[in-house]
């Protein structure tokens, strides 16, 4: 309760004439040191059970990022050998290794692309909604002003950071996929070569989702920034700035 208090301080002691919203909603006669208490109280662990678990799911998504590229970076060089028994070992240890990563990689997008894409709605609204805000009453409330250019900006970064590491892992899958295909060459029989191929040729191009229909690129990033800033100029525009 302490804590909750002490992050209201900040507020008041820069702007003295703030209001609490949902305690100036109280009728005055219930107007009273409990009930702003309960309010505060109530308003801090609900924010922080929210910031929980936004951070769990981020770590989640991070690691697993982190967790696909090591693997594939591990395979990416394939070990050279003359020896035909070892190079059938290797296809095969490598085509069971390509069929892990499709399976994880499609569980994830089961599990989080719907969270992604509500992630950049979020990040994306935020950034234009205190971007603008602040723009446009700086000189009126630099505090708010402030407060929201803060929010605004951390919004229109943080998004393009989590999801960075995601980018590399359809580029590594493919050079994976072309190094099997080269190294399958070398296979004792045409059938074996055959089947090598047929078993590449059928795992589907997979890459970290966003939503059902878009798949994270390289382009993501700049697409997200330029997105934001041309809705902060058209909001800018349309309330008079």
């Amino acid at each position: 309760m302490t804590s909750a208090t002490a992050c209201l301080v900040p507020v008041y002691a820069l702007k003295p004439t703030s209001n609490f919203f949902l305690y100036s909603l109280v009728p005055e006669k219930y107007q009273n040191w409990i009930i702003l208490t309960v309010f505060i109280v109530s308003e801090y662990y609900l924010f922080n059970y929210y910031v929980a678990i936004t951070g769990f799911v981020t770590f989640m998504q991070l690691s697993f990022f982190q967790k696909v590229n090591s693997l594939l970076e591990e395979k990416r060089i394939l070990k050279q050998t003359k020896s035909r028994p070892k190079n059938i070992l290797i296809v095969k240890r490598n085509l069971k290794f390509m069929r892990k990563i499709h399976s994880l990689i499609h569980h994830y997008n089961l599990v989080f692309a719907g969270i992604s894409l509500i992630f950049k709605y979020g990040c994306g609204t935020c950034s234009i909604v205190g971007i603008s805000f602040a723009i446009k009453y700086f000189s009126a409330s630099p505090v708010e002003g402030f407060a929201n250019f803060f929010l605004g900006i951390n919004c229109m970064v943080i998004y393009p950071t989590i999801y960075n590491n995601c980018f590399r892992i359809p580029e590594q899958v493919a050079m994976l996929k072309k190094q099997i295909r080269v190294r399958s060459q070398s296979l004792p029989s045409k059938i074996s070569i055959t089947l090598a191929r047929q078993e590449l040729e059928a795992l589907p191009k997979l890459g970290i989702e966003e939503g059902i229909f878009r798949t994270f690129q390289k382009a993501s990033t700049p697409i997200f920034v330029d997105f934001v800033i041309q809705n902060v100029v058209g909001v800018l525009i349309l309330i008079g700035k």
